[in-house]
């Protein structure tokens, strides 16, 4: 199968039509069946048969259209609008456990490039002891966690309470950011709610880190 330039043409101005950007587009035509692609985000359109008789199938996202046969160009065409309004949807919409889970490597990589591995003063070790108990309270209270979640939900908030003891404040870090997203994964709570229950954790705690701390936002 080729595709014509005049449709070629007609694609372009209706990937523009969408509110997408052309240049982020790619033809991949070196063999049959031809793909046009949308790289950064993995979805594809198929285009296969011959005039009259086209063969069809697209993926975007969560969206996958098996093989379907238009027998005009105006109705394949109509089957690449529904495709690129899929690809809009799928890359304006956030990922928030990918964004959570970059907060984390934000956070770690922090503690990394501007942290002393110092102990912390007693008065330090009851504050932070003091945000935990509110964090273990708050999520105890607002989040409708199993019996199997709620002790562990004990044990990660007692453990890193007794780390503050013996932990330099760049390994305490570390192992919280490692056991809280441990937790959120396991409990399965929503990614909005996680941030921001870490947010408000963090927001109680960071001055014990450092001026260089990263701002994890507003959720």
């Amino acid at each position: 199968m080729t595709l014509e330039k005049w449709k070629r043409n007609e694609i372009y101005e209706a990937v523009k039509a969408a509110g997408l950007s052309p240049e982020t587009f790619s033809w991949d035509d070196g063999a049959e069946p031809i793909l046009f692609r949308h790289p950064s985000s993995g979805a594809h359109f198929v285009f296969g048969g011959v005039p009259g008789f086209y063969a069809t199938s697209f993926v975007a996202g969560d969206y996958t259209r098996s093989e379907t046969r238009s027998f005009s160009w105006q109705a394949l065409m109509q089957r690449v609008r529904t495709w690129l309004s899929y690809v809009k949807l799928d890359i304006e919409t956030p990922d928030l456990w990918d964004q959570l889970r970059r907060e984390a490597e934000l956070l770690g990589r922090a503690t990394d490039e501007a942290l002393e591995n110092t102990h912390f003063a007693p008065d330090e070790r009851d504050e932070i002891v003091s945000q935990l108990n509110e964090f273990r309270e708050y999520a105890t209270k607002t989040f409708a966690l199993s019996e199997e979640h709620l002790k562990d939900l004990n044990s990660k908030v007692d453990y890193l309470i007794e780390a503050t003891s013996r932990l330099g404040r760049k390994d305490w870090l570390n192992a919280c950011i490692g056991a809280l997203m441990g937790l959120i994964v396991v409990a399965a709570l929503p990614p909005d709610v996680a941030h921001h229950c870490l947010q408000a954790l963090w927001s109680g705690i960071a001055h014990f880190f450092g001026d260089g701390r990263p701002n994890l936002g507003s959720g």
